[in-house]
C-alpha cells in the first residue's frame, strides 16, 4: 500500500471528510510535468445526511499530489456538453495492484492511488510521495 505501513497520505485526507472524495465534482485536472505534480480542483460532498435526508453540500478545494514518479491515464471519453458534470472517486492501491500496473515496488515514502473520473470513464493511477489538500 505504501513504503510505510498503514493508511496512505491520500487515504488519511479522504478519511477526514464526511464522504471522502466519493462523488466529488471535478472542476480542473492539471499535470505539471517538469514539477512532477498533479493538481485537481474539486468539490467534495460535505453533507452528512442519507437517504431521503441527503442534501449534497459541495465546497471547492485543491488536491495536489507532488513527487509524482509514475502516472497512467486511461483513454478519456469526453463529450463537452453544457451540462457535463464529472464526478470522481479515489482509493489506495495495494502492493499487488502497484506491481501489476507499474511493474515496480513502492520505495520508502511513496504511496500509490487511483482516481476514477466517472463520466469520462477513465482511471488515473499515480505513484507520488506527497499530497496536500486545502479548501478554496
Amino acid at each position: 500500500m505504501s513504503g510505510t505501513s498503514g493508511r496512505t497520505p491520500l487515504g488519511a485526507i479522504e478519511a477526514s471528510l464526511p464522504n471522502g472524495f466519493h462523488d466529488a465534482l471535478l472542476h480542473a485536472f492539471r499535470i505539471e510535468v517538469e514539477a512532477g505534480e498533479l493538481h485537481l480542483v474539486l468539490s467534495p460532498d460535505r453533507s452528512t445526511g442519507s437517504g431521503d435526508h441527503w442534501d449534497p453540500h459541495y465546497r471547492k478545494a485543491l488536491l495536489s499530489l507532488s513527487g509524482v514518479k509514475q502516472m497512467q491515464i486511461q483513454a478519456i471519453e469526453f463529450d463537452a456538453r453544457d451540462d457535463l458534470r464529472v464526478f470522481l472517486d479515489t482509493g489506495d492501491m495495494s502492493d499487488r495492484a502497484v506491481m501489476e500496473a507499474f511493474n515496480c515496488e513502492l520505495k520508502e515514502g511513496q504511496f500509490a492511488c487511483w482516481i476514477f473520473l466517472g463520466e469520462m470513464n477513465a482511471n488515473v493511477r499515480v505513484i507520488a510521495s506527497e499530497v496536500t489538500f486545502k479548501w478554496l
